[in-house]
């Protein structure tokens, strides 16, 4: 870890974090390619760091990175954007004839692990699919030596928030699987039988993740936790929820709201400036709609 410590707000020190700033000006290689194919993504909807990241992890299971792209500038260095980190590293790697042991390690996870989870993400994007990218997640990640997954399932347990009883029963309402959706709803009906349901503020508690699991509705012991229902179901009455569980429907409509933090993160400012510049609830919400209505019609 000391290979990434810090020393300014853009730079990284360590045998490859040294390399980062001027590792677009390298020529690339004759480089070993790793397997890592991605689905199928629209380039044309998405940010250049994005269109980076998908291409240069396409090149490099080809083996072959095009001259434009070997040209092109992997994005700005800085400790709040990953993405552009992980552009670099592959960047690094492509002109790298005798890459360590530790850029190998570190690409390949990118090509197996991360690009393709973020790109799922990105596809899929609700919320009801944050526990399923979770698993997807820690299943991508079991072929690593242990030693190295001894340093990352203590990240993803910190940061597993889609673990929580409440966000796994959204997934498993909208589960293709109809046992699964009649179990998450006699689950959230028994929470209410049992005087849990979620109308009080409660205290959120990651966890623990059972990184063995072979589906993502075992990602917890449900025996030791307390399960309360999520709060985008609270509004569904207690008959609906019988009539449903006698006659599963197919598809159980949810609120959609994201499940990555940049799109949280978006919503997160435009509502910060709204409560600057207007007062009341009625006045906020109006500016809020006005502002994301505006940006969808921008060309």
């Amino acid at each position: 870890m000391r290979k990434w410590m810090v020393n300014d707000p853009k730079g990284f020190s360590g045998p490859i974090g040294k390399l980062f700033p001027t590792c677009q000006n390298l020529p690339v290689v004759n480089f070993e390619k790793i397997d890592g194919k991605l689905s199928e993504f629209d380039l044309n909807d998405t940010s250049t760091d994005q269109v980076y990241l998908y291409k240069m992890c396409s090149a490099i299971a080809k083996g072959d990175v095009p001259p434009n792209l070997s040209k092109r500038d992997p994005g700005k260095m800085a400790h709040a954007r990953w993405l552009t980190t992980v552009n670099r590293i592959l960047r690094l790697y492509v002109a790298s004839e005798q890459p360590s042991n530790e850029l190998i390690t570190i690409t390949e996870f990118i090509l197996k692990v991360y690009a393709l989870v973020w790109f799922d993400i990105e596809v899929r994007s609700s919320c009801t699919e944050g526990s399923r990218h979770l698993f997807s997640l820690i299943r991508r990640s079991r072929y690593l030596p242990a030693a190295v997954k001894d340093v990352i399932d203590p990240v993803i347990q910190r940061n597993a928030f889609f673990d929580h009883p409440e966000n796994i029963l959204l997934s498993m309402l909208t589960d293709d699987r109809k046992p699964m959706r009649e179990l998450a709803l006699r689950r959230i009906l028994k929470c209410r039988v049992n005087g849990l349901y979620n109308r009080n503020i409660r205290q959120f508690k990651v966890t623990k993740l059972n990184f063995d699991t072979q589906d993502y509705t075992e990602l917890i012991n449900w025996q030791s936790v307390s399960v309360i229902e999520p709060p985008l179901t609270i509004k569904v009455s207690d008959d609906v929820l019988q009539k449903m569980i006698v006659r599963v429907p197919d598809n159980i409509e949810i609120s959609k709201h994201p499940c990555h933090t940049q799109a949280v993160e978006r919503c997160i400012r435009t509502v910060t400036e709204a409560s600057g510049l207007v007062s009341g609830t009625e006045s906020r919400v109006g500016l809020i709609r006005t502002r994301i209505a505006s940006k969808k019609i921008i060309p």
